[in-house]
């Protein structure tokens, strides 16, 4: 035996030696190998007195064949007997099956007469005849294969060199039960995988097909061999510092003297498939990187409304998000499609069988262009007696990007009267950052004013809705002079800056004050340049007010100094001029993503299955740090700030693993503020998206858990509003990642890389048959209520059920070809995707038979005290990768793909998807603000035993 030397032969009546089962290791025995299905690999060796000649071994084989086992036996002459191998969990019924046929061909052969027999002779006699290496008889070549494959008309065998099975690749791990099935059906031949884990026996009916094998079993080891060792979940922590590298920081509990942010931090339950072990770990353990260049103690500024404006006003904002209104989406009705047997009995509903709502995948009426239609206040608060003057033919034109005088303008409002609205103008200074290589806009005509007016009727006559913060009330442009020092005179006020989305005041309300709320955000961002530039051109003034649609805050107002440069615990000080020291982006971190995306992307080039790149927006904090490390409320200790260089460096050695390490794409729970992330323009006033009116989807997504031989399978069904298609897929946290934290910021964002195939046959019929059982009933309620029913032999359970709505946001950037020789630029597509994602409550559910009936609707009231009714997540994709990704979808299995990691990663995309996510999270530091987990009951506040009245401490671990 390989592992361990051959026990000693019994010599039993007839000659044949007997096995002996002998302990096989110190724990396990052979019959216990039996019971644990252990499939280590075992050879052993069959031997008797006597000596089986060239017809005798023959013969043995092909009895051995007649028993159709595909064993691996090879005869040796210089020990005169037969070496097998097996796994041991078979072990002992291979020797059984060996020994029986040898035994049997003995026997027959003793009964003719062994001294006259062709086949057997004694051991003296094999001795005395003197046979040596070289000049035994030749076996035929086909018995040194199994019998499935020795049967075809050509055979071969391919392994894998010793080195990589050191390294630990074998062909269990390329060729799983799965792979090898399929690997047969595209290739018809005849594939066995050797117990040795490093040998494939290929038998084929050409030559070509042996070849055509062979060829793939290269690629799918090359995949393997590039592989990276030991993967974790993050790759590398990034340190995203918009330049300031020397600056210092130190550890904080999430919620330690802060409930602000402890409510704001929203999870996702079903991010890992057990989130009742990891869910509550954030607020128990969560820590966040503390910006704290100047050593700040924590009571200046350990309350998050003393840092942060909101992007909304006031936590009672009910706006909805303009792409998904009642009004201009609707869920089309499909009746259940199961065959008799298994029709969903009508358990959940009164309704008669005449009014049943068939399957008729058909949209409502046309929907318009959901950019025009983004939520606005009423507007019935403004003075009816501000003059307007305004031009009734003006176009409503959003120039965004590299736009030209080719691009096609976008479709006019089909509803409501004309709008008068103010043409935007491009910054002519400077240009957005990934965009730096398109041509200059041509000269704007000039700028009428806007009529609020029509704006007014146009929002109670319709459901046209338009974001308020382009809306400017001016008296005329003989007055504009005097319009822009009334407002210039405002700089000086010392109130809160009026933040986003405000709600309208009644007309009893000063109408100067309302003025001033109206459009304070969009001066600020005008009133940036110099006064004297300013005061010039009216018109230009009155135009870069509407131009600008984010909210900002003055410099020079002493209630707007409030940066947004810092973390979520601290103020980062007042917003002063940079060195310009370092660049914005920190290059270092794009190469080295670069790198190790191009390590990463190596062997998914011969991965058959879906593959997908993108960055999230969100927030993330690690776990388990050291308590020593961490900055405790009241205890400011100066040897407890650190460089942010040794933080990361500390990070990435310590907290890359699942266990110390959580994201939340939970951005926030208000339509408004993903109004506001949709409509977000750039530093320069420049929007940074468009909105094309066919850029949205809807899904529903239903979360399954299969058990099966004490092994958990979970894996999503998406299941498409419109034509009910579905696709299955393997629901798992994401293993490469890229983890950068903005220390200056509220969010921070992730490059994520992921890979996942087909699931089994058994994932996909329980996938049909629940599309197929599943019947969608549109209401007034945003979402639909859906049925379900499935059997229950699949063994699967149905954790959470939801409505993702997808808006669509693009931007076109310039990236290198260089695929090309020339590496001339051509374009690619950022894609924005808003996602607004519904939890639905289980409302019944019964058991008919076999069968598991359920109904899902909406959650009316927040039932679950930890998470909301709705939310928004939000990421960032390329057309170009998306394309690239797709032939991986479409890739036979052992075939590459024709995109290479170096084409994809030195394009430039990488850095174009970084640039803008970073660019969106320098912009975000508000959204978010009035999120409420309802977590506070976590905080286990304590006071010093001796402390004072006034002294207590707010402590949080």
């Amino acid at each position: 035996m390989a592992s361990q030397p051959p026990p000693a032969p019994v010599i039993s009546e007839r000659g044949v030696s007997e096995w002996s089962a002998g302990a096989m290791t110190e724990t396990t025995t052979r019959t216990g190998a039996v019971r644990l299905y252990d499939t280590e690999s075992m050879e052993f060796i069959l031997s008797s007195n006597w000596t089986l000649r060239l017809e005798g071994i023959e013969d043995f084989y092909e009895v051995l064949y007649k028993r159709n086992e595909n064993l691996e036996i090879q005869y040796d002459y210089i020990i005169h007997g037969f070496r097998v191998k097996c796994f041991s969990y078979d072990e002992v019924r291979i020797v059984g099956l060996v020994k029986e046929i040898l035994d049997q061909l003995v026997q027959d052969e003793a009964k003719k007469g062994l001294e006259t027999s062709c086949k057997v002779t004694s051991l003296e006699d094999w001795r005395k005849n003197k046979f040596r290496p070289g000049e035994e008889p030749k076996i035929p070549r086909k018995y040194s294969f199994p019998c499935h494959v020795a049967v075809c008309k050509f055979q071969n065998t391919w392994e894998i060199p010793d080195h990589f099975c050191k390294k630990g690749i074998t062909t269990n791990r390329m060729l799983p039960e799965s792979a090898l099935s399929q690997l047969k059906r595209l290739t018809g031949a005849t594939l066995v995988a050797s117990s040795d884990k490093r040998t494939v026996y290929v038998g084929a009916p050409r030559i070509e097909v042996v070849d055509v094998v062979k060829r793939k079993l290269d690629t799918l080891f090359r995949y393997f061999s590039l592989l990276p060792k030991d993967m974790t979940q993050v790759v590398e922590i990034f340190f995203h510092s918009e330049g300031d590298r020397s600056a210092k920081g130190e550890y904080r509990y999430v919620a330690d003297g802060n409930d602000r942010l402890l409510r704001s931090y929203i999870l996702d339950r079903f991010d890992w498939p057990h989130p009742d072990q990891r869910y509550p770990t954030v607020f128990h353990k969560g820590v966040r990187i503390r910006l704290n260049p100047n050593n700040e103690p924590w009571d200046e500024a350990k309350s998050l409304s003393n840092t942060i404006l909101p992007i909304v006003k006031d936590a009672g904002a009910k706006e909805e998000f303009g792409a998904f209104t009642l009004t201009n989406w609707r869920y089309p009705a499909k009746g259940s499609v199961l065959k008799p047997s298994r029709t969903i009995s009508n358990a959940f509903t009164t309704r008669s069988e005449s009014n049943r709502i068939a399957h008729r995948p058909t949209l409502g009426p046309e929907i318009e262009n959901w950019v025009s239609r983004l939520p606005v206040r009423d507007h019935k608060g403004l003075n009816s007696n501000h003059q307007t003057v305004a031009s009734s033919s003006s176009d409503i034109w959003h120039k965004l990007g590299c736009d030209d005088g080719n691009r096609e303008a976008p479709q006019r409002l089909s509803v409501g009267p004309q709008l008068n609205v103010i043409s935007q103008l491009k910054p002519s200074a400077t240009q957005d950052q990934s965009n730096e290589d398109c041509p200059p806009p041509p000269p704007p005509p000039s700028p009428p004013l806007l009529d609020v007016e029509p704006i007014t009727s146009l929002a109670q006559d319709s459901s046209v809705e338009i974001p308020n913060s382009n809306h400017i009330a001016v008296s005329s442009a003989r007055d504009s002079t005097k319009q822009q020092t009334d407002l210039r005179s405002f700089l000086g006020d010392k109130s809160t800056t009026n933040m986003g989305f405000e709600q309208p005041k009644s007309k009893a309300d000063c109408p100067f004050e309302l003025l001033w709320n109206k459009c304070r955000s969009s001066y600020v961002g005008a009133s940036l340049r110099p006064v004297e530039d300013q005061s010039k051109n009216p018109g230009l003034l009155v135009s870069r007010l509407a131009e600008t649609s984010k909210p900002r805050v003055d410099r020079n107002s002493e209630g707007g100094s409030r940066s947004f440069h810092m973390t979520m615990n601290q103020k980062a000080g007042a917003r002063t001029v940079q060195r310009n020291v370092f660049p914005d982006l920190d290059p270092n971190m794009i190469t080295s993503i670069n790198k190790s995306l191009e390590n990463l992307l190596a062997p998914l080039r011969m991965w058959s299955g879906i593959v997908d790149l993108r960055i999230d927006l969100g927030r993330f904090c690690f776990l388990n740090v050291k308590k020593s490390r961490i900055q405790e409320a009241g205890d400011d200790d100066d040897e407890k700030h650190y460089m942010l260089e040794q933080i990361r460096s500390e990070l990435n050695k310590r907290h890359r693993a699942n266990e110390k390490l959580y994201f939340t794409r939970v951005l926030t729970t208000l339509g408004a503020e993903a109004n506001y992330i949709a409509l977000m323009s750039d530093n320069n006033g420049k929007p940074m998206w468009k909105r094309p009116s066919d850029g949205r989807s809807s899904t529903f997504e239903f979360i399954c858990r299969r058990v099966l031989e004490g092994n958990e399978l979970n894996f999503v069904i998406k299941v498409d509003t419109r034509d009910f298609s579905h696709k299955v897929r393997v629901f798992k946290p994401d293993q490469n990642c890229f983890m950068v934290h903005c220390t200056k910021r509220v969010w921070d964002f992730r490059v994520v890389l992921s890979a996942s195939q087909e699931l089994d046959d058994t994932c996909q019929q329980f996938a049909e048959d629940l599309v197929g059982s599943l019947r969608v009933t549109p209401n007034h309620d945003r979402i639909p209520e859906l049925e379900i029913s499935y059997n229950k032999s699949y063994n699967t359970e149905i954790l959470a059920v939801r409505t993702r709505n997808k808006a669509c946001c693009t931007a076109e950037v310039n990236v290198a070809n260089t695929s090309s020789i020339q590496q001339s630029p051509h374009k690619d597509i950022l894609r924005l995707y808003i996602s607004e994602v519904w939890e639905m409550a289980l409302l019944g559910g019964r058991e008919v038979e076999q069968c598991t009936q359920l109904k899902f609707v909406r959650y009316k009231d927040n039932e679950h005290t930890d998470i909301p009714l709705s939310w928004y997540e939000v990421s960032l994709k390329s057309d170009n990768f998306c394309a690239a990704f797709k032939q991986n979808e479409e890739l036979e299995l052992g075939n590459e793909v024709k995109w290479t990691s170096k084409d994809l990663v030195h394009s430039g995309t990488i850095e174009r998807l970084v640039q803008k996510a970073a660019c969106m999270i320098k912009n975000m530091d508000g959204v978010g603000f009035w999120n409420d987990n309802r977590q506070e009951g976590l905080l286990r506040r304590s006071a010093k035993a001796n402390s004072k009245k006034g002294d207590t401490v707010n402590k949080f671990w």
